[in-house]
């Protein structure tokens, strides 16, 4: 009874630590910012670098039976917590500095609203909670199994190679720029060296993982792909306090974008029309957006933006063909079309219907705040830079007071990314099949 006890609340303490974390991200950090731009600080950047890693960690420590897990929480995790607690004073410099930007530059916020998101008080409780939450998960796990603080012979190799590589998977899109101080001078552009280099990298991460992980037990494929999952969690929700103001543009529903909620609650719940969202559309949507780049093409391989813009795609492609590949998820079946056409429907019909109210707005209330160009379908500059044909469809208009609709570039976006993601669930179906059980050897 006492062991299930620890077991529940090493759990709890762990959900916790993550949604506060989850939460922190939105709010305001001048180390996101202020200290690349203005004096970039390696230790303090490195020092957030690895505390990010408990995301990936915990959870796998306290839902799964994984004593490598645990250890690293235990001889890793842990002091770097205490690190973060010792360096609290910085910290909540960051976190209070006029500098740090997040949801608290949204304009029409009350100046209550905002202050209090910086206000030292706030945010010294959220840290602590955060840091203390971690801890006392860590130590719950640690009492639930203390055989976890020995090492075998066999356990170091695992313990040492997997630090690195889950580092690796969770940096921040800002911490490589302002620990090198410089944004290095390989220029990041469309079909430039380092543009090919990421694109071969994708394919080879995708095959090499396969290989290692086809035969391995079904629970550990499953971790995984909800690693590569909360990696881009994290990663993506970074965003908010990079850019500034998050405006009607930069809410979450382009598709890359929702794929970085979605990818973990379908994996979460085993739901699969969520996967298949995932797979026939976010892939196909990521893949387009490997391959066009758009990016400033003007700035280095470490500015934080084209980190972002890496990390987020990578796995946006990556964990879904991994989860399908993997068989994390069953094959396609011809009776999973249906629901490929309602949910993309669905999607599509609400981004409509948000892009049309927001570009509304935009001209009532004379204010840049609410535009949005959902899916290329309500800016003819940008949908001409990416496909010149679609620019002159812009110029057949239908008007309803304040209202434009493009009745013939809309339905066309729309029979686009159908037609894109019903070849892709017909390859993918093709490809990926269901393996056949063995036939019964014969009796002699």
């Amino acid at each position: 009874m006492q062991k299930d006890i620890r077991i529940t609340l090493g759990k709890v303490l762990t959900v916790a630590f993550m949604v506060l974390t989850f939460i922190n991200t939105l709010l305001p950090d001048e180390l996101v910012r202020g200290l690349i731009f203005v004096s970039p600080d390696p230790w303090r950047m490195l020092l957030r670098w690895l505390s990010f890693v408990s995301f990936l960690v915990l959870p796998v420590a306290a839902f799964f039976d994984r004593p490598t897990f645990r250890r690293i929480a235990i001889y890793f995790c842990l002091p770097v917590a205490i690190l973060c607690l010792i360096d609290v004073s910085g910290t909540l410099a960051g976190y209070t500095s006029p500098l740090g930007t997040g949801l608290c530059d949204i304009r029409y916020l009350p100046d209550g609203v905002r202050l209090f998101m910086k206000n030292e008080i706030f945010r010294g409780i959220l840290f602590f909670a955060i840091h203390l939450a971690e801890i006392g998960a860590i130590l719950v796990m640690t009492l639930r199994d203390p055989s976890v603080l020995k090492f075998g012979k066999r356990d170091i190799l695992p313990f040492l190679g997997l630090i690195p590589l889950l580092a690796f998977s969770i940096v921040p899109t800002y911490a490589l720029e302002g620990i090198f101080h410089t944004y290095t001078n390989i220029v990041f552009k469309a079909f430039a060296p380092a543009h090919f280099v990421w694109l071969a990298v994708m394919i080879l991460e995708i095959t090499v993982l396969t290989l290692i992980f086809r035969k391995r037990p079904e629970e550990d494929r499953y971790i995984l792909v909800l690693i590569l999952a909360f990696s881009l969690l994290l990663q993506f929700n970074q965003l908010f306090a990079s850019l500034g103001e998050l405006t009607c543009k930069r809410m979450p529903l382009q598709l890359c974008n929702i794929a970085a909620y979605l990818l973990p609650i379908a994996l979460l719940t085993k739901n699969r029309s969520l996967f298949l969202f995932n797979l026939l559309i976010n892939v196909p949507g990521g893949i387009i957006a490997a391959i066009v780049l758009d990016v400033g093409g003007s700035e280095g391989l470490l500015y934080w933006s084209n980190i972002h813009y890496i990390v987020e795609h990578n796995n946006v492609i990556v964990v879904p063909l991994l989860s399908l590949l993997l068989g994390v998820f069953a094959p396609i079946k011809l009776r999973d079309f249906k629901n490929f056409v309602r949910d993309f429907s669905i999607y599509y019909g609400i981004v409509f219907v948000l892009g049309t109210l927001f570009n509304t707005l935009k001209v009532v209330l004379e204010s840049d705040y609410f535009y949005c160009n959902y899916l290329f379908m309500f800016d003819q500059e940008t949908a001409a830079r990416l496909l010149p044909f679609a620019g002159k469809l812009f110029d057949y208009q239908l008007h309803l007071g304040p209202v434009t609709v493009y009745p013939l570039l809309q339905p066309l976006i729309y029979l686009a990314f159908f037609g894109i993601g019903t070849l892709t669930f017909f390859i993918l179906k093709a490809a990926v099949r269901e393996k056949k059980p063995l036939p019964p050897t014969e009796q002699a």
